[in-house]
């Protein structure tokens, strides 16, 4: 091998790789403030997840899930209408309080967190 290639461990040779709009100027912040303003022009985006079941393991989902950047939206639904409201006060505004047993059609994802045989 020539001294020409000069990649990572186990990369294979070959053409370099392009470099963006933003690295051209060698410039960290600057680089820093285009892709945080990209950042801002793009909508927030994500899954659609819909949690069944708002007992200690459905609202520890919930919190989890509400607080990931890869979801866009959070539902939790519960057969016990008082469970709901009592665990909704650790949700922040984020998660919506479902009902009914069925999965809309807009949820990307479904997570069954009930207790054993419902």
């Amino acid at each position: 091998m020539t001294g020409a290639h000069r990649g990572r461990a186990g990369e294979a040779p070959g053409p370099e790789r392009p470099v963006s709009g933003a690295n051209r100027s060698g410039d960290p912040a600057r680089a820093a403030r285009e892709h945080s303003e990209q950042e801002r022009e793009t909508p927030p985006t994500g899954a659609s997840v819909v949690v069944f079941g708002a007992g200690a393991t459905g609202a520890r989902i919930v919190r989890m899930l509400a607080a990931s950047t890869r979801v866009g939206s959070v539902e939790v639904r519960d057969t016990d209408p008082t469970r709901l409201e009592e665990v909704s006060s650790s949700f922040d505004d984020t998660v919506v309080l479902g009902r009914g047993p069925d999965v809309p059609d807009s949820a990307d994802i479904v997570v069954v967190a009930t207790a054993a045989g419902t």
